[in-house]
């Protein structure tokens, strides 16, 4: 049991880096700017989405599933935006986007 916890530890960590360090290379990269807000954002979905898998899959695994799970972020809040959704926090492309990945990926 305490192998597991050192996985699951482990997975969640690297997924939630990698979405935020994703959400924020690819907004700095289009608007210029170091946007907090979409760091933190991505590393809550990289953390969403890889919760269901954590204990199952390899380090590197969680490595693509945060990278998707930044990548989904952004594009549910675009979307969002575009369809006239207002979520100031981001919540629904966050949780149900990145939530619908997770449960896909597992």
């Amino acid at each position: 049991p305490a192998v597991q916890v050192d996985r699951v530890a482990l997975n969640m960590t690297l997924s939630a880096a990698t979405a935020g360090l994703t959400a924020l290379l690819i907004v700095s990269l289009r608007t210029g700017v170091l946007d907090l807000c979409a760091c933190c954002n991505g590393l809550l979905a990289g953390l969403v989405a890889s919760t269901g898998s954590a204990g199952f899959v390899t380090s590197w695994a969680s490595v693509v599933i945060g990278f998707l799970a930044g990548v989904t972020y952004l594009a549910a809040s675009a979307g969002l935006i575009r369809a006239g959704i207002d979520d100031p926090l981001d919540s629904s492309a966050i949780h149900l986007a990145c939530g619908v990945l997770g449960v896909v990926l597992n």
